[in-house]
Parts: C-alpha cells; sequence; structure tokens
C-alpha cells in the first residue's frame, strides 16, 4: 500500500475494539487478502498484536488523548472570542468549534498521532485544537494573517512542538518545511487555482501520509460541478489517491461580512449555515506537486491596520508622488460591498476595504493609508500631516486643510467599524 504504513493502520484499526481478520480487511482500503496476512503475521511475530478466539488485539494500548476535549473546544472558542472580525480579501471563513473537533478524530482515524509530524494551510483552528490536545510529535500552522497568528501565539504560549509560520503560500516555501510531514490539512479558497496551488504546497511538505482538503460543495455556484472535476484531475496528475469524501460534515461560522452583506440583499440567513465537503487523499511513489515556486493569484498589493477588532485594508498605488487623497463609496446608494465572491467584477474598483464589507475607491491611495495608519496609532491631526508632509517631501502647510478632510472621512469608516 503506497504511500501509508500498512501495519500503522492495522495498529489504527485495532485502537478501539478487537476485530476479526474480515473486519481488519474492510478498513485497508482494498488491500488484497494474502498480502494483509503477511502485515498481520509480522506484526504477530514482533508481538505488537495478539490473536484470541479468531479476533486480534493490540498487545498494548495505543493511547489516544480525549480526556481534555471539552477544555480544547473551550480554549478555541475564547481564542475565536479574541480574533478580529474576519475580513473577505482573505477568505477568513473559520470553522466552528465543533469542526474542529470532527476534524480531529478523522485525523487521529487514520495516523498514530503520537509520533506524527502535522501541517495547517490555511487552516489555523484546526491546528490549534489539535495543539491543545496534545497530540502529535510537532504541529506547524502557515497563514499569511499576521494578526491571527499573533492571537494565537499569545493563546498558545511558547509551546516547543507548535510553529507558526507567516507566510503567503503564493510565495515558495522556506525550505525547513518541505518534505517533513506525514499529514498535512488545508482549507484553500474555493477557487480551482487556489486548490491548485494549496495541494501543490500541500505535497512540498508532506514526507509520505495523508491530506485533508475541504472541497466546496456541488451547488456553491452554477460551474462548480466542473471546476470539481478539475480540481480531480489536479490531483491525479499530482500522484495523490483520493481514499474518501465526505459531504457536507465541516460547518464555517458566518463571517460578519456575508451577514452584512446579505441583508444589505434583504436576507437573513442562520449563524453557521455554510457547509463544506472533506476529502481524503493518500501519498504515493510518485506524488509530485504541479506548482513549484513563485505562483501569483492576486496581483494588487495590499497593507492593512486592525483597529479594535476590524480589519481595514487599503489596495497601494505604484505613483509615489503626492496627490491630493479622496475617499468615495464604491456603490453610489451604499457603502457596503453586495457580494462576496471574487468574481464580482466591482472588486477591481475598490482600494479600501473593511471588515464590515465597507468599500471605497480612493485617490492618494498611499496616503490615505498613511492617514489610517495614524488613526489606529491615535496621532493627532497635526502629527498625521507632519508625518505624511515627511514621507512626500512637501510643506505641512500646503496639505494640512486636504488631510484634515480626508481624516474626517476615515474617522466616519472606523467608527462605523468599531461602533
Amino acid at each position: 500500500m503506497q504511500g501509508i504504513e500498512t501495519q500503522d493502520r492495522i495498529m489504527i484499526l485495532l485502537r478501539n475494539d478487537s476485530k476479526t481478520f474480515h473486519e481488519i480487511l474492510e478498513g485497508m482500503l482494498g488491500m488484497y487478502p494474502t498480502e494483509l496476512k503477511d502485515e498481520i503475521d509480522l506484526l504477530l511475530q514482533k508481538g505488537s498484536i495478539s490473536q484470541r478466539l479468531g479476533r486480534f488485539y493490540l498487545s498494548e494500548e495505543i493511547p489516544l488523548i480525549t480526556n481534555d476535549i471539552e477544555r480544547a473546544r473551550t480554549r478555541v472558542e475564547d481564542m475565536i472570542s479574541d480574533l478580529h472580525n474576519p475580513h473577505s480579501l482573505d477568505y477568513e471563513w473559520w470553522f466552528t468549534p465543533e469542526t474542529t473537533e470532527k476534524v480531529f478524530y478523522r485525523i487521529v482515524d487514520s495516523i498514530k498521532v503520537e509520533s506524527a509530524k502535522m501541517c495547517f494551510l490555511g487552516a489555523p483552528l484546526i491546528g490549534v485544537f489539535c495543539h491543545y490536545l496534545g497530540v502529535g510529535n510537532e504541529i506547524c500552522i502557515v497563514d499569511k494573517s499576521a494578526p491571527s497568528l499573533e492571537i494565537i501565539n499569545k493563546h498558545s504560549g511558547s509551546i516547543q512542538n507548535l510553529h507558526l509560520i507567516h507566510h503567503d503560500l503564493q510565495y515558495p516555501l522556506p525550505e525547513e518545511l518541505l518534505n517533513r510531514f506525514d499529514i498535512v490539512f488545508l482549507d484553500p479558497p474555493w477557487y480551482t487555482e487556489y486548490y491548485k496551488l494549496f495541494l501543490s504546497r500541500a505535497t512540498e511538505v508532506l514526507h509520505r501520509g495523508y491530506i485533508y482538503v475541504v472541497l466546496f460543495p456541488l451547488l456553491t455556484r452554477t460551474n462548480a460541478i466542473q471546476e470539481r472535476h478539475e480540481i480531480f484531475e489536479l490531483i491525479s496528475a499530482m500522484g495523490l489517491v483520493p481514499t474518501k469524501i465526505e459531504e457536507q460534515i465541516l460547518t464555517y461560522q458566518t463571517p460578519l461580512f456575508e451577514k452584512i452583506s446579505l441583508s444589505y440583499q434583504g436576507i437573513t440567513v442562520s449563524d453557521n449555515w455554510r457547509r463544506g465537503d472533506l476529502l481524503s487523499l493518500i501519498s504515493s511513489d510518485i506524488t509530485k506537486p504541479v506548482v513549484t515556486g513563485f505562483y501569483k493569484i492576486e496581483t494588487s498589493d495590499w497593507k492593512e491596520v486592525v483597529i479594535a477588532k476590524s480589519k481595514i485594508k487599503i489596495r497601494l498605488s505604484e505613483n509615489n508622488e503626492y496627490e491630493r487623497p479622496s475617499i468615495e463609496p464604491v456603490y453610489k446608494d451604499s457603502p457596503i460591498l453586495k457580494s462576496v465572491s471574487r468574481r464580482d467584477p466591482k472588486r477591481q474598483e475598490i482600494d479600501l476595504w473593511t471588515s464590515k464589507h465597507q468599500v471605497f475607491k480612493l485617490r492618494g491611495n498611499n496616503i490615505v493609508f498613511l492617514i489610517l495608519k495614524g488613526i489606529s496609532e491615535n496621532l493627532d491631526i497635526n502629527a498625521i500631516v507632519s508625518n505624511v508632509a515627511e514621507n512626500f517631501k512637501i510643506g505641512s502647510d500646503k496639505i494640512q486643510n486636504e488631510i484634515f478632510q480626508c481624516y474626517c472621512k476615515l474617522k466616519e469608516v472606523v467608527d462605523y467599524e468599531i461602533g
């Protein structure tokens, strides 16, 4: 069984109860009976398992840390309450605590978690949950959101086997992550180019073993079935082997920006309505990425500040000259973006974007960012004017009035965010 330690799998199947040969065979992913018999005979010879009255038993119980499930869930809930409001541009749909627990059980059902090295790409809450339970020889969380990692670090402390890596997967992975992990869990943004990127990065960090990937459901959008077909073609091209797909078992917390966007269209949804499918994959001897090195999907350069619990992003401009800053809504009737889709053409017009889905066009983007940064640092208007003047080598008296006008409009945006 390429890519899997078959003897480990037999012992995992015996973790909770003894089994007959036939019951073990049912859980061995199609392994031929004669090959299974050979593996069982080797385990019997090593003394790892025993046989009595036609049933097989573990000689020593494999420990499964489940006593602290409730405590781990509470700690995840506390951490979530401390996180900033999710931002649409970062595709921040976070799992519910119940889902993190559900995924944990899927992982421990497939591998001896005591010695496993696990990597989580775009799924920090599940990595944290596993960390809180003390499983795994090493847990690595790779995420591009620095504010999220800061909160995780604050709640987790400096534990030796937990590594938090601030990294955008569009850029090549750090060398120390390559060919290292036994389990990789990934939750890409729900677009085919992101699956190509995330799955490739997963195969780069995987030493051998399992990949768990979240799939968007069949009716997510008009062409979702075709897009899923393309993803399975990518999986085949990478030499990965699907073993199981479980529909609608993963639940997301409905982010504030999505609730606000839907409410402007007269739609009220229950919390946590969005579901995802869980696809289980194993590696093979021919597993390889289809993307290596730099792979750019998002072309714009965005800078962010976090004020209270709101993340506010500004698209930077290549123009380094001073120009009078201005702010105006993307829509005439409302500052709220009416969609959460990456394919919405209005997204191209957005220069300022908040956690509460306020969106604006800007002039003098880089100046607006300096003003916003000053607000986040609680600077008074005179200090902000001086900072802008110094950065753009221009007299403070020449720009004071227009900086003040922009400052007042930005304060309105911020006040709505934190109100």
